[in-house]
């Protein structure tokens, strides 16, 4: 069975060498030797004091849980308005359909 994929690899606690600013409220500041949320994108990365980490991380647990509860059930796809019934998602970008796209979309007839 293959391992799962790691979708948090991007996201790690690390300390601080030296003072840094904190990336979402500018006047907080991450003192030496204090620990810091860093996210790592595509073109810089970007630190958090524990403060704002927490509502991050709050943040991004809720979006989780509604990710999960989405796909408890495939029909829950359409119902939300993420995809219409030829299986694109709304805002015009083309991707893979969901696997029951075909089936979900008669039923719902």
């Amino acid at each position: 069975m293959p391992k799962p994929t790691n979708i948090f690899s991007h996201l790690c606690i690390a300390m601080a060498s030296r003072k840094l600013k904190c990336d979402r409220k500018r006047a907080h500041s991450i003192m030496a030797g204090e620990y810091y949320l860093t996210v790592k994108g595509r073109k810089a990365t970007r630190t958090y004091c524990r403060q704002c980490a927490r509502e991050v991380l709050a943040f991004a647990g809720s979006q989780l849980s509604e990710l999960r509860t989405l796909l408890e059930n495939d029909s829950n796809l359409f119902l939300a308005g993420l995809y219409n019934d030829e299986g694109d998602v709304k805002d015009g970008k083309k991707r893979h359909p969901p696997p029951m796209a075909g089936r979900i979309s008669r039923s719902l007839e």
